[in-house]
């Protein structure tokens, strides 16, 4: 965690980490594995997404999850800061009823209230969410969460980073959520 101001080359190495896929959008979503069902529809539950839910996902990439989501959500809004993400996401998602904006969590105009669940898993948007729900009745919850992506080796190495970060994260969301029929990975 930093403390203090950003130093330049600190955000210059954020800022190119969080649009690195933009401009492989095509690649990324050919080879990006979608998300289980039994685990969209665990969310889902456990937020209680009822009729007229109004959902924000931060970071939707190429819209996999946002699709997902589409068939919960009465208003969904999905915002990436790449915008060849943003149109691979349209394209995905032709005639279904979602507001697409390129623009980043920090810089995403909404008025407080706005969003029944916010999904990211950016510590970018843990600030943001703070601030738009400070005059709210509800808690933020930041799950910090290890960046697999700065794991160097092999390729098996890289992708057990992944794998225990998908375990400790459903691991959190069972022990955060206990209900029954929780999605077993």
């Amino acid at each position: 965690m930093t403390i203090g101001p950003e130093s330049t080359r600190d955000r210059d190495k954020r800022h190119h980490q969080r649009t690195l896929f933009n401009d492989i959008a095509e690649r990324y979503e050919d080879s990006r594995p979608g998300y289980p069902s039994r685990v969209v529809e665990f969310v889902a539950t456990t937020a209680a997404l009822g009729p007229g839910a109004s959902v924000l996902e931060i970071g939707c990439g190429t819209g996999q999850l946002t699709e997902r989501l589409a068939a919960r959500a009465n208003h969904l809004t999905a915002i990436d800061i790449g915008p060849a993400m943003i149109a691979a996401a349209r394209r995905r998602l032709t005639g279904v009823g979602v507001e697409f904006q390129v623009t980043s969590f920090e810089d995403l105009a909404a008025p407080d209230g706005s969003f029944d669940l916010i999904i990211s898993l950016s510590p970018e948007a843990q600030h943001k969410a703070v601030d738009m729900t400070r005059t709210m009745a509800c808690d933020v919850e930041f799950w910090n969460t290890f960046d697999p992506s700065i794991v160097e080796g092999s390729r098996e190495q890289r992708m057990d980073a992944y794998r225990d970060v998908r375990d400790r994260l459903m691991d959190r969301i069972r022990e955060r959520f206990p209900i029954l029929g929780a999605p077993k990975i």
